[in-house]
């Protein structure tokens, strides 16, 4: 391979095959001084760019997902599922929050699962304190007052009233 120069100012590479033979590769541009900058426009127009795109991530982020005065939202998020399927149940639950969106940012901020169980979404609830609420596994917890005296049968009437437990 040789290279060889051109009057105007730019290069190319040359095979040189036999008795002074020249073949020109596909691939001809390597440098050229009419370059005028360009190349750092389209580096300042990307950095504006990524910057844009973290700034409304950011005020997203810090939006509240439901309206004051609306009602609570809830939710259940299964065993085992993954980032991906959780935010997909969320979304089908009617929480009106891009998944994927949800995904960016939880992937942003090093989420690795969720944990499973049943969620309320609280009008004023941001997608970042969901985000966090479904990392650290802040449930809906309820309670169930077992009176001294009861029946055996009186304690399973009321925890089969209960609409939060699994009956298995």
């Amino acid at each position: 391979m040789k290279f060889v120069h051109v009057r105007n100012g730019s290069y190319h590479i040359g095979l040189i095959i036999g008795v002074g033979e020249e073949i020109r590769c596909p691939a001809t541009y390597l440098r050229t001084d009419r370059d005028n900058g360009s190349h750092k426009k389209i580096i300042v127009l990307l950095v504006l760019a990524a910057l844009g795109a973290g700034a409304a991530m950011v005020y997203w982020a810090r939006d509240p997902i439901v309206a004051d005065g609306a009602p609570p939202l809830e939710f259940t998020v299964a065993q085992g599922s993954s980032i991906r399927s959780a935010l997909r149940q969320v979304r089908e639950a009617g929480v009106p929050a891009s998944p994927i969106m949800m995904e960016l940012l939880a992937r942003g901020l090093g989420t690795r699962s969720f944990k499973p169980g049943s969620y309320r979404l609280k009008p004023g609830t941001t997608p970042l304190i969901l985000l966090n609420a479904l990392a650290r596994g802040d449930t809906i917890r309820e309670s169930i007052t077992i009176i001294e005296g009861w029946t055996f049968a009186q304690m399973r009437a009321e925890l089969a009233r209960h609409p939060w437990l699994l009956h298995e």
